[in-house]
C-alpha cells in the first residue's frame, strides 16, 4: 500500500538528534528487500558512514514525515575540490564534468522509503535538490557507479 497523504519534509544539518531514527529505517528497509545479511549493510557499518557523512561541511538531510511517523529520509554532501567521486565510474566524464569545487554538484549519499509510502520519495528528492544550490545532483548507488539524478538549476 501506498500512502497518499501529503508528507511534511524537516530539513536537518544535525546528526545526533536523528541517528536511531536513521539506523531504525535503514534496518526496516535493508531486512525487507533481503539486504540486511550483505556485511556493507551492518548496523555498525551503515553508522560509521553516517558518521562520516554528517562530519563533512554541508552534509544535509530532509526526513519525511506522515503526521507523526517518519516516512523515510534522504541526504548527502557537496561534492569538495579533489573529489573521487567519478573515479569509480565505468566510463570516467571528461575533466571539466568532474572538476568540483565545493558547491558544484550536490551527491545524494542515501536515499530511503518505508513500504508504506513508497512511491513518495518522487516529493522528498525534488524538495531536496531545490534546496541545493549546487548544478547537478548525483546520488551514489552502493558505492560504485553513480546515476545522474536530476538537475537543480543553475
Amino acid at each position: 500500500m501506498t500512502e497518499s497523504a501529503a508528507l511534511t519534509l524537516v530539513p536537518t544539518s544535525e546528526v545526533k538528534t536523528y541517528r536511531q531514527l536513521f539506523l531504525d529505517i535503514h534496518v526496516e528497509v535493508r531486512t525487507e528487500v533481503g539486504l540486511m545479511q550483505d556485511p556493507f549493510n551492518a548496523v555498525d557499518l551503515f553508522d560509521e558512514r553516517l558518521t562520516r557523512y554528517a562530519s563533512r561541511g554541508g552534509w544535509e538531510a530532509i526526513i519525511g514525515y506522515n503526521g507523526e511517523e517518519p516516512v523515510g529520509y534522504v541526504f548527502g554532501v557537496p561534492l569538495g575540490p579533489g573529489s573521487v567521486w567519478w573515479s569509480s565510474m565505468r566510463q570516467l566524464p571528461p575533466e571539466d564534468f568532474t572538476w568540483e569545487t565545493g558547491s558544484r554538484t550536490f551527491a545524494v549519499n542515501e536515499i530511503l522509503v518505508r513500504k508504506r509510502w513508497r512511491g513518495t520519495a518522487g516529493q522528498a528528492h525534488p524538495a531536496y535538490c531545490t534546496s541545493r544550490f549546487s548544478p547537478s545532483a548525483w546520488r551514489n548507488a552502493r558505492r560504485f557507479w553513480s546515476i545522474p539524478l536530476a538537475p537543480t538549476g543553475d
